[in-house]
């Protein structure tokens, strides 16, 4: 699945990074200069420096309870910008399993009894997790929160792929698309158009096309963007897996407001 080391520079001097990559790169200057510092993108700076390594992390949970909210990561995977697969680990819960959620996370019942807990796969996520990196995905913030990183420590930053096909409507209110919604619908990228959550959800997979979208869309014109949100938005919805199965083993998928309506 990787590609070739040399193939793709995506901070070479021409490449524009999108705003919350220029923030990031901001106060990693500033915090070396001690000052506050021009928020221009500066391809020499870091060429001086080592580049960020665009990275991309998802988590899948199993259900420790019958709530949405009671969750806990059985496994964590990492692509890089090449498409490497850097990290692919299952993790074992500290409290017991109310259900593996198999149909959809993939994670076969008796598969995690061998797997480390989450501490000791996050340490070993973090040996090969550089610090100058940033990270990319589809509501990566979550994925952040489920292991417990830092920005500026771990990490330099992250970016939602999400908020480049944001729609905002006059009334205030914004549409978010999902992931299986934008490889569907969006094009210039290998894979453009596979359905990849019709079945169990994979980390890698999700990891991979996001790092995809990132190099596909992160230095698009604006104009460019806005035809594709246009787009995404002319689409019929992508249901998402919840409102096809509400339920697995009992336990909650969506969010609490549809079952108290049932």
């Amino acid at each position: 699945m990787g590609r070739e080391q040399g193939s793709l520079n995506v901070f070479a001097s021409e490449w524009a990074p999108p705003s919350a990559v220029k923030d990031a790169m901001k106060t990693v200057m500033e915090k070396e200069a001690g000052t506050e510092c021009s928020a221009e993108w500066n391809p020499q700076y870091f060429a001086a420096h080592q580049e960020p390594l665009i990275l991309s992390i998802d988590v899948e949970c199993v259900a420790t309870g019958r709530s949405n909210k009671d969750r806990a990561v059985a496994r964590v995977a990492m692509v890089d910008q090449y498409e490497n697969i850097v990290f692919d680990r299952l993790v074992k819960p500290q409290v017991p399993i109310v259900s593996h959620l198999t149909q959809l996370t993939g994670i076969e019942e008796g598969s995690l009894e061998d797997a480390d807990n989450l501490e000791v796969v996050r340490e070993e996520l973090l040996s090969v997790l550089p610090s100058n990196s940033i990270l990319v995905g589809q509501g990566i913030k979550n994925d952040i929160d489920w292991l417990n990183l830092e920005a500026s420590k771990h990490f330099i930053s992250f970016v939602d792929i999400a908020d480049f096909f944001k729609v905002r409507y006059p009334n205030g209110r914004c549409r978010y698309f999902s992931l299986r919604h934008e490889v569907l619908h969006l094009t210039g990228f290998e894979g453009a158009g596979t359905d990849i959550q019709s079945g169990a959800h994979d980390p890698i997979l999700d990891a991979l096309f996001s790092i995809r979208i990132f190099q596909r869309f992160s230095n698009a014109p604006e104009p460019e963007l806005q035809i594709m949100r246009d787009m995404l938005n002319r689409m019929p919805a992508t249901l998402p897996f919840w409102k096809t199965m509400p339920l697995i083993d009992n336990v909650q998928l969506g969010p609490d407001y549809f079952y108290k309506s049932r």
